[in-house]
């Protein structure tokens, strides 16, 4: 399955919302999905369609057959909020790992992007 391309929608609504960083960002998502997909062992079984068209939604299974939602994007201020609403989801009983779903984008991408900002 062909994952490492963006959508000619995905790349214009990355650049117009994020017009200072998209650009960065798309050069980059080749090499942040590898990463994503290495790390945890995934292979991606399919992609989700709809939603924000700057997010990108995969679904996946690791090495040992668990199926898996991937989500990523470039990083923004709503991020923090759907990490926080994973977590209460995941408290109040529901079966869903915040460390492959905002919870990689948050933490990996915010701090990627404090290395861009100017002093």
């Amino acid at each position: 399955m062909q994952t490492n391309e963006l959508s000619v929608a995905t790349i214009d609504a990355i650049r117009k919302t994020f017009v200072e960083t998209g650009d960065d960002w798309i050069v980059n998502y080749p090499a942040l999905l590898k990463g994503y997909l290495e790390r945890w062992e995934l292979t991606i079984t399919g992609v989700a369609s709809g939603g924000r068209p700057t997010n990108l939604v995969y679904f996946g299974r690791t090495k040992a057959g668990e199926s898996l939602v991937l989500k990523m994007g470039h990083p923004h201020p709503e991020s923090i909020i759907e990490a926080l609403a994973l977590d209460l989801y995941q408290e109040a009983g529901t079966n869903i790992d915040p460390q492959f779903l905002a919870h990689i984008e948050l933490t990996e991408s915010l701090f990627e992007s404090l290395r861009h900002v100017p002093d």
